[in-house]
């Protein structure tokens, strides 16, 4: 699995007050860190060419965990 193909984008929507973090995978989003609320959530998408993703365990972590690093920066 080559983790260099996972990216980052902190961006912001009119319709939520924070800004919030899309994780990528490739060309698809794979799943968004919001901070609406009180604790950071993730809400994962469904990729666009298959029924669902699959990552191993420790590389999906570390993903999610440079992503809330990257929004928890702004």
């Amino acid at each position: 699995m080559n983790r260099k193909r996972f990216s980052f984008r902190i961006a912001s929507d009119t319709s939520k007050e924070k800004v919030f973090a899309e994780v990528f995978y490739d060309d698809d989003q794979w799943a968004e860190i919001s901070q609406e609320g009180e604790e950071p959530v993730v809400i994962f998408l469904s990729p666009s060419n298959a029924k669902y993703w699959e990552f191993p365990l420790g590389v999906a972590l570390e993903a999610l965990q440079q992503a809330k690093k990257s929004l928890l920066e702004e």
